[in-house]
This record gives C-alpha cells, structure tokens and sequence, in this order.
C-alpha cells in the first residue's frame, strides 16, 4: 500500500480523534509517591464508516468481515515524562509501537495539515518541527538543574543564576553535547529574544515547562544538528550553521505570531470553524512541548469495532509543573497528574489510592492546558477513596491537570498529631522541673514514657512511600522532640542535675 496514502490516514485519524472514538476509559492507581499505575481503554467503532478510509477500503474484498489493514493508528497521548512498562495491544493483540522519533515527524506533519487549514505552509519546517517536539534532554536538564536547584555541587551556577550571570541555555549550547560551531554574543540574543517571543505565545496555550521544545526552541538546536547530519550525510558543522539557525527562529517566529495575531482576531469573527481551526493549531503546537501521541503500526480489522488498550507507570508530580524548588516539592501533598480527556466522544476517569493507610482528599482540583478552572463535567464524584470524571461535552478541555490531595487514615493522623503533643508536653515538664530544681530520677522516668509512643510510631514500617511522603513532616517534628527530650536527658544525668 503506498506510503503517502497510509501516512495521510493516520493524520486523518489524528486530526478528529472522536469521530472514530466512542469511549475512551482511564483507571488510575495511585501505588506510591513515584509512580501511578495506569490503564487506558480506547473503544473504536468500525473503521470502513470512515471517510478518510474509503482509498483504503477499495483495496479489500467487501465481502470479507474478517479483512484486516495494517496502519499506524494513534493510540493515546502520554505526558513527556519518564514512562515505564507502557503495553499496547489493539484489538486483543499486542502492537509494535513506532519510536518517539517518528512519532515526532508524524506530528510534524500533523501540525503543517493544520497550518494548512488556516493557508499556512510550512512544509519546510518539518525537520525542526520534528526536532522540537522531540529531543533527547537529559544533557539539558542537568544543566538547569545546576543553575535552579541549591546544592553543595552546584552552588556556584545557583549564585551566577540569582545575580543575572549564568544562562543554563547558553552553556548547553557550547557543552561538548552542544552546537558545533561558534556563535557571537550577537547571534545568541538575537536567537533568544525570537525565543522568548515564541515562548510567550506558547504560554498562553499551556503551562510552562523548561523542558518543553516548543516554548523553548533553542534547546532543540543540538538535536536538530544530529539529525541534519545524518540525513544529508555531512558533517555536523555542514548541515547546520548560524544563519540558518536564524532563518529557522525567525521563520517559525513569524508564522506562530501571525497566527496568534488571527486567534485574537478570530475572537470577534461569528465563523466558528475559523476561530477553531486558529485555536486547535495553537494549543496542539504549545501542548507537544508537555505530551506525546503514541502510535503503533498494527493490523486492524475495518469491518467491526475493537479496543485499543494501554497500561503503563507514569510518574507522579507534586507540583503543577516540573518547574519547582526543591523545597516546594517535598512539602505539597497534592498529587498532579495529566490526562488526554477529549479524545473520544465520552470519556471516563477514575483515580484511586491502593495504599490502605492513605485516602484521597474529596477537594479534587481539575484544570484545562491554560491553568483555568475546567467547566462543569457532566459527572464528577469525590470520596475518600475515590475520583470519578465522566464528559461527553463537544467543547471540553483537550487535556486536564488534576490534582488529588493525599491524607492517612484519620485514625493515624490523630494518634501521630497526639504522640507529637504528648512528647513536647513531656519536654516542656521537664524543663520545668528543671527550672524548680525539683527532678528526680522518679520524674524523669515517667517523663521519658512518650518516648515509647514515639519511637513505635518512628520505627514502624510505612505501608508504601506515598504514606511515608504524607507523614514526613510530622515525622519529622516528633524526630527533633524525640532527640532533643534524650539529649537533655543525658546532659542532665551526667550534669548530676537528677536526683
């Protein structure tokens, strides 16, 4: 079957994902303060019924309800974060899922189709497209994180950051993972100002992240670079240079700004469709910079529905974005996680806690690619142990946030918040019988008796590490009670200050 023809089905099926979709249903795990576990069915309604399948339909024998097509089918979006154990399976078989690096020139591609619905072409920027949508950034983030996170090793780029010195950017781009060749002062605040620029208009469409291509070209540069070289087969200081970097900002620039520039235009314009198509360009560019589409090339029958199934871990946040201090990050106690959510006529969403000593808190917060509040969904229920969404409204947010604030059981919480009390009551008596001069050996015994409530609630084994990330502050407060009542002890005792 011609290639053409078999990549302009899956941009097809890319581009109107509920029409071939009738329910899509999501239970997560939330298993520990790590790692969610989650189960995805997609369910798909007859493919022949399709218009953009009709070519292909030609080529099968109508009789046949068994026939059979190979295609490269979009599975499901997947946030651009560590994911492991992922399992596919269409139709009860197991499916070859195509690396994240055709998967990113498939939505190159799918972003140009859209650009040509609002008579953009931009064909020629389908190499850095694909590029930004993918790169390796590991290299890159170890970089940031020496310049944003304050530890022993990285001191020195935390305080050239504070004081407007550093810039984790440019010392990426002249690592030895970097660019190949030389650029000026010049060039680089030239690319940086077009940067910022198209990082402003991404923002607008969703959250931040510094780790995100489309908001942030320039660090894509490095990996554009590899690939040129690859496909032309030349050396790296040949396929890329700086005044081709520079067409390549400016023109990416230019067309996100007109763009943007008719979004708001289309605001006031009664034609529906155009101020969609405006919209749906804008937010599919911005929001591959936080998520990918998962393919997989498969055979799928044409003439009765199936099921797409995925299971994967997907790592749990605690804040918004991965743009968090260190500090922030081991005090929230609200778990966030995305979610495709219109990617199917209906969409169903649970999410529960496995951990028996853990329950989700019932002020669930849900929120659209922009941070706003989502609209009400036709059915959304909270309890302890656990959230349900349900909408099938045409209109809602392509992708949620949601955030589910984890609790221990109410039993523990009171008995860990009472072993705290009863030890700093114990820690103030003694230092007011010390004050008295009226502490006996007597006295210090029964003071000392917290200490047995507080070392079982220390010592005990937590359940899972999301029980252990929920107590730690507390822990943490009963750990200083803990050794500051024995210090004092023992200094009194060798003070001969106990009688």
């Amino acid at each position: 079957m011609d290639n053409e023809l078999l990549t302009a089905t899956t941009l097809d099926l890319l581009k109107d994902l509920q029409k071939w979709r009738i329910r899509a249903v999501e239970r997560v795990d939330l298993s520990s303060a790590l790692w969610s576990e989650r189960d995805r069915e997609v369910h798909v309604e007859t493919l022949s019924r399709l218009t953009c399948m009709q070519r292909i339909m030609e080529t099968i024998d109508p009789k046949n309800k068994d026939a059979t097509v190979e295609l490269t089918i979009p599975l499901t979006d997947l946030p651009a974060v560590p994911i492991i154990d992922l399992d596919v399976r269409v139709a009860g078989e197991e499916a070859y899922r195509i690396p994240i690096e055709e998967s990113a020139q498939l939505q190159a591609k799918y972003i140009a189709r859209l650009a040509r619905d609002v008579d953009h072409d931009i064909e020629d920027l389908n190499d850095f497209l694909a590029a930004i949508f993918y790169f390796p950034h590991d290299a890159y983030r170890q970089i940031w994180q020496s310049y944003n996170h304050l530890r022993p090793q990285s001191w020195t780029n935390w305080m050239r950051l504070k004081y407007g010195e550093g810039d984790p950017v440019r010392d990426y781009l002249e690592s030895n993972v970097g660019l190949s060749f030389k650029f000026s002062d010049a060039d680089y605040r030239e690319w940086l100002e077009i940067s910022q620029t198209i990082g402003s208009i991404a923002g607008e469409y969703a959250f931040h992240d510094h780790l995100s291509g489309p908001a942030h070209p320039l660090i894509t540069l490095p990996h554009l670079e590899r690939e040129m070289s690859k496909s032309h087969h030349t050396a790296r200081g040949e396929a890329l240079n700086k005044e081709k970097v520079s067409e390549l900002l400016i023109r990416l620039c230019d067309f996100l700004t007109e763009v943007h520039k008719r979004t708001n235009m289309a605001c006031e314009n009664p034609d529906l469709h155009h101020r969609n198509a405006h919209n749906k360009l804008l937010t599919t560019y911005s929001g591959y910079g936080g998520r990918w589409m998962a393919f997989a090339r498969c055979h799928v029958p044409v003439n009765k529905p199936f099921i797409i199934h995925t299971k994967a871990r997907v790592p749990v946040y605690f804040t918004k974005t991965r743009d968090r201090s260190c500090i922030t990050h081991h005090i929230r106690k609200r778990a966030w996680q995305t979610f495709a959510f219109a990617d199917a006529k209906a969409n169903h969403l649970s999410i529960s806690v496995s951990d028996t000593a853990t329950r989700l808190d019932t002020r669930c917060t849900a929120l659209d690619e922009r941070g706003n509040p989502t609209p009400i969904a036709d059915d959304e229920q909270t309890t302890f142990e656990l959230y349900l969404r349900y909408d099938s409204n045409e209109t809602r947010s392509q992708r949620i946030l949601v955030g589910t604030p984890l609790r221990i059981t109410r039993i523990s919480s009171v008995f860990l918040w009472l072993t705290v009390l009863i030890t700093a009551l114990g820690l103030s008596v003694l230092c007011w019988r010390v004050v008295n001069g009226k502490l006996s050996t007597e006295d210090t015994a029964v003071i000392l008796l917290p200490v047995t409530f507080a070392a079982a609630f220390l010592l005990a084994r937590d359940t899972s590490t999301l029980s252990m990330r929920i107590r730690r502050i507390r822990q943490a407060i009963l750990i200083v009670e803990l050794f500051t009542l024995i210090s004092l002890v023992f200094v009194l005792y060798f003070a001969h200050m106990i009688s």
